[in-house]
């Protein structure tokens, strides 16, 4: 599957749970598994990439609704007329990071985790600075 597909199943998801498809993309590239763990679902059994989306925006709905700060900030994009974008606060992406890979797990051998919050942050940052839409 090429990246377009993948995005392309990445919005219909990410729309449907009411989630900004750039947060779930730059999982995705953060992650960058392979086939049954390309958004880097292991905890619970996600063989295809349908399922694994599928998960992650679970996961990622859930959290939202147990953060209990406004888990919404407002940037200005690099555009020439100063768009404005609505997007998941660095706050947000800290926290989620501490749940979905966290510093020290078992399942993280090498320390990459260490790495996660920066790494969707910037990816994010790149992707919601691009998209049409205003809102999530």
């Amino acid at each position: 599957m090429n990246r377009k597909e993948e995005d392309t199943i990445i919005t219909a998801a990410a729309l449907a749970h009411g989630l900004d498809p750039a947060f779930l993309m730059a999982i995705r590239l953060q992650e960058n598994g392979g086939p049954g763990r390309e958004m880097g679902v292991l905890t619970v059994p996600a063989p295809t990439f349908e399922e694994q989306v599928a998960v992650a925006c679970k996961t990622v709905r859930n959290r939202l609704a147990e953060y209990n700060v406004n888990p919404l900030s407002m940037v200005v994009t690099d555009a020439p007329d100063g768009t404005r974008r609505i997007v998941y606060s660095p706050r947000f992406i800290a926290w989620f990071a501490e749940r979905w890979a966290p510093v020290g797990a078992t399942n993280d051998p090498g320390g990459l985790n260490r790495h996660w919050a920066r790494g969707v942050s910037i990816f994010y940052d790149r992707l919601a600075r691009n998209r049409k839409e205003t809102v999530v």
